[in-house]
Formats: structure tokens, sequence, C-alpha cells
């Protein structure tokens, strides 16, 4: 879990090529599917998981784009009277990675809960991945690491678990 505190937060614009846009109706179908298919590398996923997030109220829900083709996105939820945003659910298609899809992410959600109030964002990121480093490019801190143990089981495989 990382944690980051407003200290300053300014609007930081995307990449060249790179856009953000807010969730919409017209749009959550697309975010669904590129979502779902940005995390469907960890094991099969089913195929409407993350619609019910897509427009409910206080989220921080982005669609990215790379040249106008959907690319990534990102959700996250503000919590008024905790003064928090949580962060979660980012994920960039692998033919668009390494392009600023994330940090774009972050950083519109960033924005977003700034002005909404928010004093802290949370997320929380698997130890030492490129999603973490990219968090603490934004000025966010390691808070605890959570060790979980995975038991492969004869005749499963364990997403995320080493061979």
């Amino acid at each position: 879990m990382l944690i980051r505190r407003w200290e300053g937060c300014v609007r930081v614009g995307p990449a060249k090529g790179v856009s953000i846009e807010p969730v919409t109706p017209a749009t959550q179908g697309i975010w669904n599917v590129v979502v779902t298919r940005a995390f469907a590398e960890y094991g099969p996923l089913p195929q409407n998981l993350m619609l019910p997030f897509a427009v409910m109220p206080g989220s921080l829900n982005f669609l990215a784009g790379v040249d106008g083709v959907p690319a990534g996105g990102g959700m996250g939820q503000v919590m008024p009277d905790a003064g928090i945003a949580a962060f979660f659910g980012t994920a960039t298609l692998p033919e668009f990675r390494r392009r600023g899809v994330q940090t774009a992410l972050i950083n519109r959600r960033l924005w977003e809960a700034a002005q909404a109030g928010c004093e802290y964002a949370v997320v929380r990121a698997m130890p030492g991945s490129e999603s973490q480093r990219n968090m603490e490019r934004r000025g966010f801190r390691v808070a605890y690491t959570k060790v979980v143990m995975v038991h492969r089981w004869a005749g499963t495989s364990a997403v995320g678990a080493e061979s």
C-alpha cells in the first residue's frame, strides 16, 4: 500500500500523443474492454468485470488513448468525508506500455482528487512493480507491505506465482 499527502499538487499534462478523458456512459463500454483486456494477462476475467465501476458517483475513472486509440484506463474513488482518494485498477494494454499512459492516468487522478478536497491518496501496487515505481515517481511512499502466500494446488496454476 502506498500513500501520498497533497503538498502543492499541480496539474501535469500527458505525454505527447496521450489523451486522458473521464469515463462517461458513452465510453464506459470501451473503457471496460480496455481495462479488462489489460488485466487479462494475469488470468481470465469476466467480460464485464469493470463495468459496475464505470460511472459510479465520486469516481475517478478515466480512459487513456494514444494517438486516438484506446490504450488504458484507471479507476479511483473520492471519499470526501475522510479526505481520501483511493486509486485502483490502473491498466495499460501491452502494446501501449512505456509511452506515459499510466503516468498520465496517475497525474489526472491526483489533480482531480486535489480539486475534490482530498488530503491523501492511497493505492495498492505489487511490490517492486513498474506500477509501484510510477506511483513513487509521483510522490507516493510505501505505507506498508502485505505478504500474500500462494499455494499451488495439484492440477492448477496460481496467478502471479513463480514457476
